[in-house]
Parts: C-alpha cells; structure tokens; sequence
C-alpha cells in the first residue's frame, strides 16, 4: 500500500485552520451541541501532527469517501480509533469514490462491460459486490463539520480556503479583531427548523417559502438568513407563472410578499398590478399602484407612475402627474459604425474596432480628455476607499466572524446609527477640501484588500482623487450620503461613463462644444434608450450638482 505524503508547514496550517472554525463554532453555538456532538469536537481539538493534519485535509474535501491510501496506515488507524474516520463502506459508495481504470478493472473482474462515461459504468456496479479488494475510508460525522463551518463563517456555504488564499497573498483580508454581539439560533429546534428548510429548499413549492417567511420562525445571522434566497426564488416562480399564463396566482404570491413585508412593495408593485391586469382585475391593480406609490423610492416611481397612468386612462378614471424629472442635456455623436457578426455592433476607435462605450472613450481622449469607466463600480470604490476605516470600528455585533469585507451592518441605517461621529467628522473633512488627502491616505493603506464595493482594477489612485477633485467637496459629500442611506446596490443605473475635467474639446456631434469640468455620459446606441432607474440617477446627479448627459450615437453615413 502506497504511503501518503509526508507533512509538512501546509498541513498544520490546514489544522489551524479546522481548529480555529471549531473554536468560532463552538463559542457561538455550543449551547445547541448534544452531548454527543461535544464528544466529537473534543476528539477534533484534541488532534495534532500527522493525523490532525491529515484530517484536517480530508475534512476539507467535497467527497467524504475515498481509498485507504489516501493517508497512512498509522494515520489511518488513529483517526479510525478515535471515531473520526470509518473503514465500513458500501458498495455503492465505493464506485463513487474510484476512478475510471479502477472502474473499468471491477468490471473485467465481473464480466461487464467497461464503455461509456462514468456514470454509465459507477451505474453498472451499483449493487455489485467484490469487484476490488482495495480499502477504503469514510469521512464520519460530516454534517456537524459542514454545522461547525456554518456556524464560524456566518455563511450557508462554508468555505475554509479563505485562510489559504489569504496566507497565499492571493487575496488579502481586512485585519480586524471580530466584534462578538450575534448569536445563532435561540434554540435547538429553531435550528433543526433552519437546516431542514435549507435542506430542503430547492424541493418545496411557493406555498412552502411564502409559510416559512410569513412563521418567521428560524432567524438567522448574516448570510446563514433564508429571508433573500425565499424572497429571491418567490419571485422569480411568480414571474414563471406569469408566463404560463397564470398571472392570478402570481398576483397572490406578490401581494403575500409585500403585505408581509417580506419586499418592499414598491420593488415588486408595477409587476404586482401586471399581474392582476392580466387576470381581468384592473381596479385592484390600480389600488396597488396607488397604495406603493405612497411610499415608493425614486427608482420604482417612475415605471409605478407609467403603469398606473395606462390603466387610469383603461378604466376612464384621473391620476395625478407625477413630479417632472429636471431636463437632461443630450448629444448626438456620429461615429463609424463597423461590420461586425457580435451580438454587440462594433465602432470604430483609435485602436481598431470596439464596443460603443469604448469607442467613445477613446474618441474624447483623442481630443486630449480622460474619460473613467464609471457605472457603479468608479463610485462604490471611491465610497469604499473613505469609508474603509469606519468599516471596521469595534462596534458591538458587525464584525461576527473573521474574512468579512465590511460590516454586516453597511447598506442598512444601523451603520450611519453607530458610526454617527466617525461619518460626521468624515463629511467634515471633506468639505474642508480635504478629500484627496483621505484618498491618498487610505489608498496607501487599503489598496489590494477586499473591501465590499471596492474594484481596484477599474480606477486608479490618481483618477479617484481626479474625480473627487472634480466633484467638488459638495457634489462628493451628496453622493456619499445618499450611498450610505441607500446602500451601494442603489448605484445601478449610474451613467457609463466619467469625463475628468479638461481642455474645451469640440465632438463631431451636435450641440460640439463640451463641458471644461467633470461631467457624466450615458451612452445610447441608434436602438438604445434609458432606463427608469438611468433617468433617475441622471435626474439625481443634476440635483447634486453634478453635470450629467446623454449621448446618442449616430452611425456616420
């Protein structure tokens, strides 16, 4: 039998690693270990050298059975001895955990065919019995180790190799010492309830997930929470029903969704009142529009406003206008168009064909200006890189756990709440004109870590500050703060494109001449046109402060 590989520093690693998830697990859970499971936990922080390491490793894995000279017969014996590994395995479960030679040599010792894929031949020896003598091992107890991973992680999808990555330099982690404050689960049945609708999720109906979210009976921490994915998968079988034709039973599913309060109403009302429209239910469609557009953001309240205005004019009855966006300045700009078979038409830049964002890049730098890559990601970076140290305060409860890229807290009015010092000195300083400075500043400090929002490969230092110095210390404090009252998924719909200021430039275009300071463009190809949540940020842009325009591509003739 073939002896494993010998240990080295990696696999102590790997059993720092594992003890380091037990200990997290067990100081935020060990209340809801039986006493049986403690034994097991105890067996796991009692192992050390080759074993442990071993053990480490395998636990590691996604398959949970392999053959016995995946490790040592010493290493094998211990772990086996201790209860951690088991040398009883079935065979069905040995054909799953062989590989194709090994396969095809159990079906010559039966007589079997050996073509096909693997499936076709593991198939053909389920039920089979001694077509190899080789041994094999069992991973034992890998659901409480999937738990304990759970548990530490405060995610429904583990994943240990974080701490490999990190110490590999492949991705560095914030360094930040975890803020305890958030427990798990108050007892052992809500968390039996918790792992038996997770486990089971993909295989109930509608009526199972919108009962569950409406018991709110099995809260979770973070991201181990159910409420988005139920939320998530709800939606999306009303828009299936939809399709089929079903639209009343879809409108039932939206208004469940949004008289729980499990969505906001507003985000799913236009589709709500669709819904009830097709099922011959007008009136109540209207009222649903009526009722959400009370409270409805800016983004959902222009398509709220369209929908309700056609139905209005259906049903012979008034609807107020809405409040007018302020006027938008638009531009159109000849460029060659290209023969292309891309499902995205290609234009003609300085470097040869390329798609119509980039051609407009590289045609502005032609006129000496420095056009950004923007949408959201140019502004949740810059949003990012300032707020890096509040992200990491010790406030109670939003640091849980380690490998985190933000609190848990940021995008909900609890991070404004507890940091309510730190933003206002922050928003301070940069109307002082002190924004380059903390960019730089932070820059130096947090450049290459994984911080939630940052990109650092779409911008560079000089651009970010380019554009804070461009923005001005108004214009920047306004978009800061609407992205910490809103979070930073409210930056969908941002305009393509950031011009830094420059020299006057004329387009080959109509009106030519171009603004001298920083301004945004949306750009439209000949059968684009905006979105609403496009036409709101370019509303909102103009009421910060911030020039913002729309350029419709034309193909020169």
């Amino acid at each position: 039998m073939p002896v494993a590989e010998p240990v080295d520093s990696a696999g102590d690693f790997a059993l720092a690693d594992l003890h380091t998830v037990v200990d997290l697990a067990v100081g935020r859970g060990g209340l809801l270990l039986t006493r049986g499971e403690r034994v097991v936990v105890d067996e796991i922080r009692a192992l050390s050298g080759e074993a442990g390491a071993a053990y480490a490793r395998l636990s590691n894995r996604v398959t949970t059975i392999w053959p016995a000279d995946v490790v040592s017969v010493n290493v094998a014996e211990e772990l086996v001895k201790c209860g951690l590994l088991s040398r009883f395995v079935t065979w069905s479960q040995r054909a799953d955990a062989l590989t194709m030679p090994a396969l095809k040599k159990g079906c010559r010792v039966l007589g079997l065919p050996v073509g096909g894929k693997r499936a076709a031949v593991v198939e053909r020896l389920r039920g089979q019995t001694h077509w190899t003598d080789q041994g094999f091992l069992r991973l034992r107890h890998p659901r409480l180790i999937l738990r304990l991973e759970r548990w530490a992680l405060l995610r429904r999808r583990p994943d240990r190799s974080a701490f490999v990555v990190g110490r590999l330099g492949v991705v560095r982690w914030p360094e930040y010492t975890p803020t305890p404050g958030v427990g798990l689960f108050a007892t052992r049945s809500v968390w039996r309830r918790w792992s038996h609708r997770l486990r089971t999720m993909d295989a109930a109906t509608p009526e199972d997930w919108l009962a569950w979210l409406d018991a709110a009976d099995s809260p979770a921490p973070g991201r181990l929470s159910l409420v988005r994915p139920l939320t998530r998968r709800l939606i999306e079988a009303a828009r299936q029903l939809e399709r089929a034709g079903e639209p009343q039973v879809a409108a039932v599913i939206y208004a469940r969704l949004a008289e729980g309060c499990h969505v906001r109403a507003d985000g799913i009302a236009a589709r709500h009142a669709l819904a009830l429209e097709s099922a011959g239910q007008s009136m109540e469609a209207l009222e649903v529009l009526t009722h959400a557009l009370s409270e409805a953001r800016p983004r959902h309240s222009v398509g709220i406003h369209r929908t309700a205005k056609r139905l209005s004019r259906r049903l012979k009855r008034g609807w107020p206008p809405a409040a007018p966006l302020r006027p938008i300045t638009e531009r159109r700009l000849r460029l060659t168009r290209l023969p292309s078979d891309e499902a995205r038409p290609l234009w003609q830049g300085n470097s040869g064909g390329t798609v119509i964002e980039q051609a407009v890049m590289q045609n502005l730098a032609d006129l000496g200006r420095t056009a950004l890559s923007a949408e959201g990601t140019l502004w949740r970076t810059l949003f990012a890189v300032l707020f890096a140290d509040l992200y990491f305060l010790p406030v109670p409860g939003a640091l849980p756990t380690r490998f985190l890229t933000g609190p848990v807290d940021l995008g909900t009015p609890h991070f404004a709440e507890r940091r309510r010092s730190e933003i206002t000195a922050l928003f301070a300083s940069i109307r002082a004109g002190h924004a380059e400075d903390l960019i730089r500043d932070a820059w130096r400090r947090w450049h290459g870590c994984a911080l939630t929002g940052a990109v650092w490969s779409v911008v560079s230092e000089s651009e970010l500050t380019a554009v804070a110095n461009g923005l001005g210390p108004e214009p920047l404090v306004a978009m800061l703060q609407h992205l910490l009252r809103h979070g930073l998924r409210s930056t969908s719909g941002l305009p393509d494109l950031v011009v830094l200021p420059g020299p006057s430039a004329r387009i080959d275009g109509f009106p030519s001449r171009i603004p001298t300071e920083l301004f945004c463009i949306e750009v439209k190809g000949p059968t684009d046109s905006l979105r609403d949540g496009q036409r709101v940020w370019l509303d909102r842009l103009v009421s910060m402060g911030i020039l913002a325009e729309v350029w419709h591509v034309d193909a020169r003739t």
